[in-house]
């Protein structure tokens, strides 16, 4: 009978492991594909990224057209994203100026236009509980940390909350495969 070593134990365990990330990323490709076969195109008339409170007082009165809402939907959930703060970090820097969104807060206070009360914001939280797996206040909470630090790098170790979702070590030392070394280099885990 052959004797089986913790190292033995160690390999099962890491490919059952592997097997199920594999079935996590085959549903992914597979909701990816089907996402991908349909083309979605800006809504007639709007242009982004929006840099002007002319530019978006027009983009939300052709939003209050149902069709222009759900076609703005559909084109923002095609942007897409890993996780809620990826996904934020895609689609509001594609929709917004950098400088245009410095003038917007998730309430609104002072001078600082409400996001939350936007149909752009309606449309971007549609967009995004479409193109991933979050919740609406996961994605909230994505949005509020974006408008404090407009960047398009958030979620790259900046203004993401440390976690699964986020790139950055984890406690088995995993790095994301873009960054490599380098965020090793950069980022001591924290345990």
């Amino acid at each position: 009978m052959p004797v089986i070593t913790s190292t033995d134990q160690h390999i099962v365990t890491m490919l059952e492991h592997l097997k199920e990330e594999m079935a996590v990323i085959k549903q992914m490709l597979l909701h990816l594909t089907q996402q991908s076969n349909t083309v979605a195109t800006l809504p007639a008339g709007i242009n982004l990224p929006l840099s002007s409170l002319a530019e978006l007082e027009a983009t939300e009165d052709k939003m209050k057209d149902l069709a222009c809402f759900n076609g703005m939907t559909k084109y923002l959930s095609t942007i897409g994203g890993t996780d809620p703060c990826t996904n934020t970090r895609h689609v509001l820097s594609r929709i917004l100026t950098m400088s245009w969104a410095q003038q917007l807060c998730w309430q609104g206070s002072g001078k600082k236009a409400a996001f939350a009360d936007m149909q752009l914001c309606r449309a971007f939280v549609d967009a995004v509980l479409k193109s991933s797996r979050t919740t609406q206040t996961d994605i909230e909470a994505a949005i509020k940390r974006w408008l404090r630090n407009p960047s398009p790098t958030f979620g790259l170790g900046v203004g993401c909350p440390p976690g699964p979702h986020t790139l950055g070590p984890t406690r088995d030392h995993h790095f994301p495969a873009d960054m490599g070394p380098i965020w090793a280099a950069h980022r001591e885990p924290n345990f």
